[in-house]
């Protein structure tokens, strides 16, 4: 199912929260429909520590996105979206987090 989000002043950030601590080194995103043009540039943060560097969209970017990071505790997730310039939402099908080994 796609979600269309609302952004507040060129960004939108996703929170993701688990009741216990929940092991995890990617995150994969799918974008809805219109793939990821109206999204510039996406940073992951776990437990409010800064995991990613800032990953920016092009056009040859494949669907999932998946953002790679060292293995990590968390139970709050957030990914950061900046928006182009001009965009009001973005579209989101799914965020998957994922945990694998080497």
């Amino acid at each position: 199912m796609e979600q269309e989000i609302p952004a507040a002043e060129g960004s939108v950030t996703v929170i993701l929260t688990a009741s216990e601590p929940v092991e995890l080194n990617r995150i994969a995103v799918f974008p809805g429909k219109a793939g990821f043009g109206a999204i510039s540039s996406l940073k992951i943060v776990l437990d409010n520590e800064l995991t990613s560097k800032e990953y920016v969209i092009c056009d040859k970017d494949t669907v999932p996105l998946i953002l790679d990071f060292p293995i990590h505790l968390a139970k709050r997730i957030e990914v950061l979206f900046s928006l182009r310039e001009g965009e009001m939402s973005i579209g989101l099908s799914e965020i998957m987090l994922i945990r694998e080994e080497g």
